[in-house]
């Protein structure tokens, strides 16, 4: 089954390398870097679909939005110099404010393999939801605890909380 998987990935990374390089009948993101083209068709090959791509938030747009995480396809023309890399830095605090988690790859990362990169930003929101859904076990735990089984929700048990300690 290995090798199954392994023929897969490497079909997928020719395809990758294809879009990247040659303008053909593959059509990701209009206006889309190679780089982005990489990510947008190795996540889709991961996910079942493309990312959101070009997505304004307030003043910021982005490269691709997938849930509540920012990814960035970080060329070296627009992203080596001291200046744009302290303009990437505040704009990464703007979306660290709205409640926006900002990962960044390389072009080279990219060139390299696009694949390990959707990868990587998959066991990202993997373990973004197991993180919520043991928080959302603890809250009812405490809920559980405090109040009995009636409570359901985290708003209740605050409100609950509040009058218990007047």
């Amino acid at each position: 089954m290995t090798t199954t998987l392994a023929h897969a990935n490497s079909a997928v990374r020719m395809r990758i390398r294809h879009a990247m390089y040659n303008r053909g009948p593959i059509t990701v993101c209009p206006g889309a870097s190679p780089i982005e083209k990489a990510f947008a068709l190795a996540w889709r090959s991961l996910a079942g679909n493309f990312p959101t791509s070009q997505a304004q938030i307030g003043c910021a747009r982005v490269d691709f939005l997938i849930e509540d995480l920012v990814v960035e396809c970080d060329g070296h023309m627009f992203h080596s110099t001291k200046e744009q890399r302290a303009a990437d830095v505040a704009r990464d605090r703007y979306l660290l404010e709205r409640g926006y988690r900002v990962v960044r790859f390389t072009g080279a990362e990219l060139h390299k393999d696009a694949l390990a990169c959707a990868e990587q930003v998959k066991r990202i929101l993997d373990s973004q939801a197991v993180r919520l859904r043991a928080q959302e076990r603890l809250h009812q735990e405490m809920l559980d605890f405090y109040l009995g089984p009636a409570v359901e929700d985290w708003n209740s048990f605050q409100y609950y909380a509040r009058r218990k300690e007047t």
